[in-house]
């Protein structure tokens, strides 16, 4: 009967973890929940965790747009999501003025280093700038592995090639 009771315990547990870890919020999904409010589907908070309201937004926006509803998000409904569908995080370099997926990705991202969760909207303006600026003056002051500080590491990621989406060509 004891043993019974530690499995039962033991797996409740565990599927509790598996919950919380599933929902977890998520860079990605921000960006989708930004191009699906643009769009005027998703009401909800920018929270990136993919739950119902996020989903059915996103279902009915594949749906209007012809796009086959699978709740996925793919290279079809990321051009279709226009300016704020696309380029991903890391394939072209970041400055004010800029808008897209990328944008909201680090928008969603610096929000524990200053930028209000309002703020994350899919547009590089001052507020995103100061953000990003802590960022880079918290990692001069600490040093990776190798030595090298973190902060020249992130300023000298290079961009990666853009591809082009097809909607945007």
């Amino acid at each position: 009967m004891r043993r019974t009771v530690v499995i039962v315990v033991a797996a409740a547990v565990g599927l509790a973890l598996a919950g919380h870890a599933a929902a977890a919020p998520s860079a990605r999904i921000a960006a989708l929940q930004v191009a699906l409010r643009s769009h005027g589907l998703y009401k909800g908070s920018v929270d990136g965790v993919s739950g119902p309201m996020t989903r059915t937004a996103l279902l009915t926006f594949q749906r209007n747009h012809r796009i086959r509803a699978t709740g996925k998000v793919g290279m079809a409904t990321r051009c279709q999501l226009g300016r704020l569908g696309t380029p991903l995080l890391g394939q072209r370099v970041l400055s004010r003025g800029r808008v897209g997926w990328d944008v909201t990705s680090l928008e969603f991202r610096l929000r524990r280093y200053g930028l209000a969760a309002k703020r994350v909207d899919g547009r590089f303006d001052a507020a995103l700038d100061g953000s990003r600026t802590l960022y880079v003056n918290w990692g001069s002051k600490a040093h990776d592995a190798s030595g090298g500080s973190r902060a020249s590491h992130r300023r000298n990621v290079s961009a990666g090639r853009r591809r082009r989406c097809p909607c945007h060509a």
